[in-house]
């Protein structure tokens, strides 16, 4: 005639935080958007939005960013829609990390593809945020994240998005020190 129970747990962590910062270097896809939408939107921490035209002709567009904080390891991302047109909006997404300098341009590098998603979910409303959670175990220095196609490519003259976050943490150091005592195993 009732229910019971006497602990429920939630098990789980923390997800990793975002290593961007508004003022990390970025390298745009090209410079097809209007001024007052630039590729530094993309990681500003705000609502405002990145759009870039070369999506219309099916052209990959995005952004390289190299996180001020050094090598990190990103483990995740963020990607949040953008106030008007979801035909504009991600459909599929790419996510590469480097630790070459010598890139000159967005197309140029030698990349590792991180992760990609071949099918982002429609995004219902605007300024919705979606969570990405995917395995990476090497650190970079660089992240390339490209849209590889909008939502509704006939539809759309341009990709926009809101917001990306990668997520993540510094890349692990060596906590040992030269002075550190060693303790040494015998084998019989």
């Amino acid at each position: 005639n009732s229910m019971q129970i006497a602990e429920v747990e939630l098990l789980g962590s923390v997800v990793p935080a975002d290593v961007t910062q508004p003022s990390d270097p970025l390298i745009a896809s090209s410079s097809n958007n209007p001024g007052s939408e630039g590729v530094a939107n993309a990681i500003d921490n705000a609502d405002t939005k990145y759009l870039n035209f070369d999506a219309a002709d099916g052209t990959d567009v995005g952004f390289i960013v190299s996180p001020q904080v050094g090598a990190t390891l990103v483990t995740g991302l963020t990607m949040k829609s953008a106030n008007d047109a979801p035909e504009r909006d991600p459909k599929q997404v790419r996510l590469e990390g480097s630790n070459d300098d010598s890139f000159a341009g967005f197309d140029s590098g030698n990349w590792t593809l991180i992760y990609e998603n071949l099918e982002v979910p429609t995004f219902v409303n605007r300024f919705e945020n979606q969570t990405f959670l995917f395995e990476n175990y090497i650190p970079y220095k660089h992240y390339r994240w490209t849209v590889l196609e909008v939502a509704d490519v006939a539809a759309a003259n341009s990709m926009q998005i809101a917001e990306v976050e990668l997520l993540g943490t510094g890349a692990p150091v060596d906590v040992t020190q030269p002075s550190d005592p060693l303790i040494a195993s015998s084998s019989n």
